[in-house]
């Protein structure tokens, strides 16, 4: 009897073994991975392949040549995965990242949009999908994938971070405020709590809270601050009254950058203000000869020309806002046409042109961005 079942029983373990032999091989290999043994991941998918486990192999070699930096090469391996299960989602999420890399988004968000047909609470398609619609400028979509992400991962205040500085873009300020504050609630990697209080200052200084926003602000402690913020900084100093610090700290920064049109324009409207209208007038012109369609600097110089009695200076300040006020609302008009078209290349090249006569240089190089990435790149599987 016992001649009869223990063959049995050895052959039932042996089946049992061989099944789960390639998820063996193929978790050992990501583990090579994880320490940059490439050669040893090579191992492991070549012994996959050769005992008949081709897709798992070349699962595992995607995965490795993806980890190497090499994108294009990890679709080509990727690609020739014929599983229709497990295998084929995990394929599709190292596809999905790798389409981003070699700029080629519209297929990733292909692939994103597969697996979410089969796992609909994928945590990272949905945070590809909303990278995508952000990058576009397709932020209504943007926004509709951030809220899924915040929902998904509770703890991550990245998405309401992103969803903080779109709202601040679009200047619905009370909006971000609350997203960015709930951000600050969650876990924050690294500086961003730094960035996310300094993205809240200018949420509150848009609301014309500049107490608040400067206190904001001083809670960042940020050694180095960007030109926006410091511009923010002397705008609600001045907000406050608080010239002689306005003035002070617009000198601190522009000695470090005297060409800076926005602190330029700061220092002027603070002279504006204090009613030396004399010695505001080198800082606005020079502030507006490198950002002529800036409405503050503009209303700023009318006003220095309407106090000196420089009439016909003024009224022509008055014209270029004018002007500033058609470039603007076209701006807005391109933006919502963005939207609607969200792989358009031509309205992105459009939308990059009018942000760089605007002075909006990160803007024009993310619509170009959006532009090039709208013209397609290598497949996925």
């Amino acid at each position: 009897m016992l001649l009869l079942v223990a063959p049995c029983l050895v052959g039932r373990w042996y089946a049992s073994y061989l099944a789960g032999e390639p998820d063996r091989l193929l978790r050992l290999g990501r583990q090579a991975i994880e320490v940059n043994d490439w050669d040893k991941a090579d191992e492991y998918a070549d012994r996959l392949i050769a005992s008949g486990h081709r897709d798992h192999g070349r699962l595992l070699r995607g995965e490795s040549l993806h980890k190497q930096n090499r994108p294009e090469s990890a679709l080509n391996v990727l690609n020739r995965i014929r599983d229709q299960g497990e295998l084929r989602l995990q394929a599709a999420r190292v596809s999905g990242v790798c389409l981003l890399e070699v700029n080629n988004p519209r297929e990733a968000e292909r692939v994103y949009r597969f697996i979410l047909e089969r796992q609909p609470d994928d945590v990272d398609a949905v945070r590809g999908l909303a990278v995508i619609a952000y990058d576009q400028g397709n932020w209504l979509e943007a926004e509709s994938q951030l809220q899924r992400l915040a929902d998904l991962a509770p703890r991550d205040g990245r998405p309401l971070w992103t969803l903080g500085i779109m709202y601040r873009d679009m200047h619905r300020f009370a909006d971000a405020e609350a997203q960015l504050r709930a951000a600050l609630d969650r876990d924050l990697p690294g500086d961003l709590p730094q960035l996310v209080r300094a993205e809240l200052a200018m949420a509150l200084a848009g609301q014309k809270r500049y107490a608040e926003a400067l206190d904001e602000l001083d809670r960042a402690r940020m050694d180095i601050i960007s030109p926006s913020l410091a511009r923010m900084k002397v705008d609600c100093l001045r907000s406050l009254g608080r010239y002689p610090e306005a003035l002070a700290f617009a000198d601190s920064f522009l000695a470090q950058r005297p060409a800076d049109s926005g602190l330029l324009a700061e220092k002027g409207t603070v002279l504006v203000d204090e009613r030396r209208y004399e010695d505001a007038l080198p800082f606005l012109e020079r502030a507006i000869a490198g950002d002529p369609y800036d409405p503050r600097t503009r209303d700023a110089l009318r006003r220095a020309y309407q106090a000196l009695g420089r009439s016909a200076d003024a009224a022509e300040q008055q014209k270029k806002m004018l002007e500033a006020e058609g470039m603007f609302k076209q701006l807005h008009e391109l933006t919502l046409e963005a939207m609607a078209k969200p792989w358009d290349p031509s309205v992105r090249r459009k939308l990059s042109e009018v942000c760089l006569k605007l002075n909006k240089k990160e803007l024009a190089m993310m619509w170009a961005a959006a532009a090039r990435a709208g013209e397609g790149g290598p497949q996925a599987p």
